[in-house]
This record gives structure tokens, C-alpha cells and sequence, in this order.
């Protein structure tokens, strides 16, 4: 048996629950469920727990600290350099076990798993027993078609797709109308390569229902790709057989569910894509943002920066400083990492990306500041001079998974990314 949870997470086999988020505001504030269903985690008792990388709907402490002592599975997480992840889970009485990227691992209690790393972090998840075979791709950023072969050689036979069926990113400028596009584009490829090389008999569009729940962001709900859009795309367009998930179904076997009729199948689909559309009418922000003064910002930038020249060598980082407007203070700076403090000044005329003082005091905090903001898409960009922000932020973005310039990252790849907001932006 399949279960659907939430947004990202399902059950499989009552053993493996991956990547909870049930509960409450993440990405700063900037992304809430569609469904607030305030599950109980302990009602689920899995023998494991599945994260697919750290960001917050898939990896979320809260909702893991409500697990009771004595029902804490065994945490399944990829082997990192950065050990984050592993060295929570086991502070807080979770015993971890780290898996090898394309190794597969026998369970006691029957079937196997493989992980997969994609771009750095991310990573999927092959689930099979003796009846199916479950692929577990999540919004994992695997859309090469070599890299699928290589995934497709490794995993054979799948069943059961689960994708991300919308871009979970910022995407374009409010008004922009033609980015959005161009997103949806993208994310139609990947989803069409996937299909391609791993030919499941079902696809699940899943990882996804969520909206933007933020003021500087709710605009996004509108040029966001919904379920039924993802639906009519792959079933009229692909011709895909299509399960819609909807929160605490059971998605079993074919024969023992459908009993091979399409009819059951597509009554169930209709039902379900009523219920997704209902929650997303009425929709209202639910956050608003901390205004952060320039003092308290030059305090973060001198820490991030004694961080930064701790871990990294910044003799062949020469990339150009970055012009931030920050809204609510009505100020510029130049970031400039090589620089001991953040440039103030008054005139506004250019910028490559505009944001709430809290968006940036985010970015300096944490080391993986700068992708939530990229996330939850509380920011404007120049289009054209985007990639210097991106390129001056992309070090500390690398710090947060163990690379490090001058030890095991080179300053080419911090200025040559292959991710969705390079591919976004090639395009424009």
C-alpha cells in the first residue's frame, strides 16, 4: 500500500514515511499547505523516516520534535559532507542511517530502497517489493535525459512515478507574464523526460500544494502551476495514466484498486481535482515582514563574511559585487563579500534585485538563507543582472552542503550552474 500524507509526503507500506511537513509557515514565512490537515506524526508509527534534502516542506524539525521518544523510527537520509541533517537527527534521539547514492539496501521487514543524489542535494528514492515498484523523484531537478538513462538502468521497472508537478521557485517578476511561461516550460520538460526514459505505468503530480503565503509574494498564486493544469498536460498531451492524490488516500496496487477500469480511476481523479480547486479559492496572505535595521544587517554581513574566510579561500573569487535594494528601508547596498561591511547609500536608480531588509538579513544568517529567499520568491529581479546576485551569493548557498572554495568547489562552478533559475534565465 501507498498512502498520500501531505504535499510531498506518502507512505509506503507502512514502513517508510517520506518527507513530513504537516504543519505551520516555512521558507521565512513565505510558503503555507494547502490543506492544513494537523495531522498527529505519532498516529503513523513508520519503521523509517525519508527526507529527500533539507529544505523545510520535506525536512521539517518542527513536526519531527512532536514524535514521542519511544516511536522514533529510524531516520534514511543520503551520505553528505556537511553531516547536518544526520548530526539533528541524532542529537534528538533519532538513529540515522546514511545511504550510499545508488546503492541499493534490503529491508528486514521486505523490499529494498535505492537513493540517488541530483545537483548536490537533492535525492530520489526507488521503493519495491514483490507487486510494485515506486519512484519517488519528488522535486528533484532530473531532468537529463543521460542522467535518467543512468537512473533507468539502475532502478528498471517502475510503477509508480511520483513527481513535482509545478516549479516550486520563483519564477518571474509580478506582472511578468511571459517567465511564467517560460517556467511552466521547463518544468513540462522535465516531468516529459522522466516519463520518457522511466515509462511507469502510473504517474502521481504530487510536491506541490502548497501557495504562496506571504504579502510580498501571494501574487505568485496566480502564475502558479496548479493540479488540474499538471493533469490536462499530462493526460491529454502525454497520455499518461494519472493518479491525483488527495490527503490520506490509499493508492494501492492497480488490479487490487482500479480493477483495471479507467472509469473508477477517472471518477476518483475528477473528485480529487474538485478538492484541490476549492482550497485554493479565498485564499488570503497570511505573513507580513520584520523590518531589519541597517546596524543589525552590518553585524550579520561581518559574521557571515568571519564564516566565509574561516571556511573558504577567496584568492580566485573575483566576481562582481551585487547591488541589493532593500524596500523597506528605502536604501541600496553593495554586497560584496570581499568587502568587510555592506556599502550603504541612498540612490536607487539600478539594482540587480530588490527585497525586505528580512530577506536579506535571511541570506547573511544562515548559509542556506540565499535559497529560501529563491524559494519563496520575496524578492524583484533585474533580469539582466540577476546572475550577480546569484553568482555573490552562490559561495555561502555551497558552504550549506560541505563544499568550500580552495578545498572541493572551484570558483567555475559557483559561476556556471546548472539549476532552474540558470535555465529560467538563459531564456529570457
Amino acid at each position: 500500500m501507498i498512502r498520500f500524507i501531505n504535499h510531498a509526503s506518502i507512505l509506503l507500506d507502512e514502513k517508510i514515511l517520506c518527507d513530513p511537513w504537516y504543519s505551520g509557515s516555512i521558507f521565512l514565512n513565505g510558503w503555507n499547505l494547502l490543506y492544513e490537515n494537523n495531522i498527529d506524526i505519532n498516529s503513523i508509527i513508520p519503521q523509517y523516516i525519508w527526507f529527500s534534502h533539507e529544505h523545510p516542506d520535506h525536512f521539517n524539525p518542527p513536526d519531527l520534535l512532536k514524535i514521542e521518544e519511544d516511536k522514533k523510527p529510524t531516520i534514511l537520509f543520503q551520505k553528505t559532507d556537511d553531516k547536518k541533517v544526520k548530526s539533528w537527527c541524532e542529537h534528538h534521539g533519532f538513529k540515522v542511517k546514511e545511504l550510499e547514492p545508488y546503492k541499493r539496501y534490503n529491508l528486514k521487514e521486505g523490499g529494498d530502497i535505492m537513493c540517488g543524489v541530483v545537483s548536490g542535494f537533492d535525492s530520489f528514492l526507488h521503493y519495491r517489493n514483490k507487486k510494485y515498484s515506486i519512484f519517488n523523484a519528488n522535486d528533484c531537478q532530473l531532468y537529463d535525459k543521460q542522467e535518467l538513462k543512468k537512473v533507468k538502468e539502475a532502478v528498471g521497472e517502475v510503477d509508480y512515478l511520483f513527481t513535482q508537478f509545478g516549479f516550486a521557485n520563483w519564477a518571474g517578476n509580478k506582472g511578468d507574464s511571459e517567465m511564467p511561461k517560460i517556467a511552466r516550460k521547463l518544468n513540462q520538460e522535465t516531468v516529459r523526460n522522466q516519463i520518457e526514459i522511466l515509462q511507469p505505468k502510473y504517474v502521481v503530480p504530487f510536491a506541490c500544494f502548497v501557495y504562496y503565503s506571504h504579502e510580498e509574494n501571494f501574487y505568485w498564486n496566480k502564475n502558479a502551476v496548479n493540479i488540474k493544469m499538471a493533469y490536462d498536460f499530462l493526460t491529454k498531451e502525454l497520455k499518461q495514466n494519472v493518479i491525483v492524490p488527495t490527503p490520506g488516500a490509499k493508492i494501492i496496487g492497480v488490479k487490487q484498486k482500479y480493477n483495471l477500469s479507467e472509469k473508477t480511476l477517472l471518477q476518483e481523479n475528477v473528485e480529487a481535482l474538485d478538492f484541490w480547486s476549492d482550497l485554493s479559492k479565498n485564499l488570503k496572505p497570511k505573513n507580513k515582514a520584520k523590518k531589519i535595521l541597517i546596524d543589525y544587517l552590518q553585524i550579520e554581513f561581518g559574521i557571515m563574511r568571519k564564516h566565509i574566510l574561516r571556511d573558504n579561500s577567496l584568492k580566485t573569487f573575483n566576481l562582481s559585487p551585487t547591488v541589493i535594494y532593500l524596500t523597506d528601508l528605502n536604501k541600496c547596498v553593495i554586497f560584496d563579500i570581499k568587502k568587510p561591511e555592506l556599502e550603504v547609500f541612498d540612490d536607487i536608480s539600478e539594482f540587480d534585485v530588490s527585497m525586505s531588509s528580512e530577506c536579506l538579513d535571511m541570506i547573511m544568517k544562515h548559509p542556506y538563507g540565499r535559497g529560501t529567499i529563491t524559494i519563496n520568491g520575496r524578492f524583484t529581479a533585474n533580469y539582466k543582472r540577476f546572475n550577480k546576485f546569484l553568482d555573490q551569493t552562490n559561495l555561502y548557498y555551497y558552504n550549506n552542503i560541505g563544499r568550500y572554495l580552495g578545498k572541493n568547489l572551484k570558483i567555475s562552478e559557483i559561476t556556471n550552474q546548472k539549476n532552474f533559475y540558470t535555465r529560467l534565465l538563459k531564456d529570457t
